[in-house]
């Protein structure tokens, strides 16, 4: 509890300078409950940088907690079956921003898929990790991870928890998106 507390503070630290103004998502999202704010964004396709920088002050701000965001996932789900038109997944982007330090060992790359399958267990198993590309830069590599999702928040979510232990609580700053398959 009390690294957790500590993890809060350093990233209410660093997201200040950055978060003076809020975006276009928070702006969205003020003024809704807690359940409007999950609805909206298990419906939205796409997060940017922007976006997540917004669902980390939306965290700090409303501490979701993560039993509350699979209730409503549960919730979401019963009142909106999903019928897919074509094969889709979720893209997880690690470009400029959210890299991944070369000096990433086996055994920790082992670790956060352990951590990746537990949390995605959350989520009844709706979501799966297929697998992550990353090139062999340095000092840092860039890459995608691709994913099974229902939509791209709850992915992201996963990823948030899951990376928790090496990035602290903080949704992955390239943020994600939804694609489907156009070409066979």
């Amino acid at each position: 509890m009390k690294i957790k507390l500590i993890w809060s503070a350093l990233l209410a630290l660093l997201l200040i300078p950055t978060l003076t103004s809020a975006g276009e998502l928070y702006d969205e999202l003020e003024g809704l409950s807690k359940k409007e704010v999950m609805y909206h964004l298990f419906e939205k396709t796409s997060f940017d940088k922007y976006d997540i920088e917004d669902l980390d002050l939306l965290w700090l701000e409303r501490d979701f907690s993560t039993q509350f965001v699979v209730k409503m996932f549960e919730k979401y789900r019963k009142n909106n079956p999903q019928i897919a038109s074509a094969y889709q997944e979720v893209i997880l982007w690690h470009t400029e921003i959210d890299v991944i330090p070369s000096t990433t060992t086996k055994e920790e790359f082992d670790l956060a898929a352990q951590l990746f399958h537990e949390k995605s267990a959350l989520f009844g198993g709706t979501v799966r990790v297929i697998g992550g590309f990353l090139d062999d830069s340095e000092p840092y590599r860039k890459g995608i991870c691709r994913w099974v999702a229902p939509n791209t928040f709850v992915m992201l979510y996963v990823v948030r928890l899951a990376r928790e232990p090496f990035f602290g609580p903080v949704f992955p700053m390239d943020g994600g998106t939804m694609v489907s398959q156009t070409l066979h």
